[in-house]
């Protein structure tokens, strides 16, 4: 974890989603992630505290509230290392405690603090030889460590991976973004001059008119490039309702909207790195089994998460001796 990448998820979760997909679980996690959490929320005894690393907007601790009527006196306590403001009715709760600012690599608890540490699509992201470590060390004896993580081989990360090279290309220079900019600016001189009344300056807006058509047939001819090589990817992305709605008369600083869109791109591009960068792989795997053993966990258990499509994630599970 660094100083950079903090930076990128405290933008992220201070826009209000709900999970670090972003727009693809609005409201909470759904389908089989949540069928995996709801089903184990539900085996949670009395009584328990529940530790969620990599809590984010705490959508994994909200599930649990959900479910759990009375939550049979359960004390649950997420950490992220990105400052969040999470003000609600939620974490207003007595049995909801939530700590940001916090690196699961160095936990500020006791040892033996909870009876359950639990991660979704979170833990991967640290430096698991440190993490793996103080998970367990916050653990009591016969508490239980369950986690859900990304793997190479998913249909999520081979779908980011298109995604995340698609933005590369877009942002690259002499590309999409770089011809946006360039009608962007064409688009100021013409209006600059349409107003202008003398021999000149009707030259000038013809000339800046036809500088603009330019740059919008090499836009145009970027996005159809992009269009065809990425088409799921860019189908699900929201380029074009940004672009209808940049070139819209409505918008008169068209820098300012574009460079806040080019930003938000930069961002997410960043996130999606980070987040195939932690996939787990087999070797990782090996790694993370061998941690486990080293820190005094066992009943080791691996199980893929799959959907109809295929497999979504690494479910990993043990118990602390």
């Amino acid at each position: 974890m660094n100083n950079s990448s903090n930076k990128y998820w405290n933008d992220y979760w201070s826009q209000g989603h709900k999970t670090s997909f972003g727009t693809a679980f609005v409201s909470g996690y759904e389908g089989v992630i949540k069928d995996v959490w709801q089903k184990y929320f539900r085996s949670l005894k009395s009584d328990s505290r529940v530790l969620d690393l990599c809590t984010g907007n705490a959508s994994l601790l909200r599930l649990a509230n959900e479910i759990l009527n009375d939550r049979n006196a359960i004390q649950f306590t997420g950490v992220d290392y990105a400052q969040i403001d999470a003000k609600d009715n939620f974490a207003e709760q007595s049995a909801i405690t939530l700590k940001f600012g916090v690196n699961i690599e160095k936990l500020p608890f006791e040892d033996n603090s909870f009876d359950y540490v639990i991660s979704n699509f979170g833990i991967e992201y640290s430096e698991l030889s440190k993490s793996i470590p103080e998970a367990a060390r916050v653990l009591t004896s016969g508490g239980e460590i369950e986690l859900v993580c990304h793997s190479h081989d998913s249909t999520l990360i081979k779908s980011n991976g298109q995604e995340l090279t698609m933005l590369s290309q877009m942002l690259s220079s002499n590309d999409v973004i770089d011809n946006l900019q360039g009608l962007v600016v064409a688009l100021a001189q013409r209006d600059a001059n349409c107003q202008k009344l003398t021999s000149e300056q009707q030259n000038n807006f013809i000339e800046a008119s036809k500088q603009a058509e330019i740059c919008r047939h090499q836009l145009n001819d970027s996005i159809g490039n992009v269009a065809n090589t990425y088409s799921k990817a860019f189908q699900e992305s929201d380029f074009l309702g940004f672009l209808k709605y940049l070139l819209s008369a409505k918008i008169s600083d068209k820098q300012q909207v574009l460079n806040s869109f080019k930003l938000d791109m930069i961002n997410h591009k960043a996130r999606l790195s980070a987040m195939i960068t932690s996939a787990l792989t087999n070797e990782q795997l090996s790694m993370v089994d061998a941690l486990f053993e080293a820190n005094g966990l066992s009943q080791i258990n691996v199980k893929n998460v799959s959907d109809e499509v295929g497999k979504i994630a690494l479910r990993l599970s043990a118990v602390k001796k």
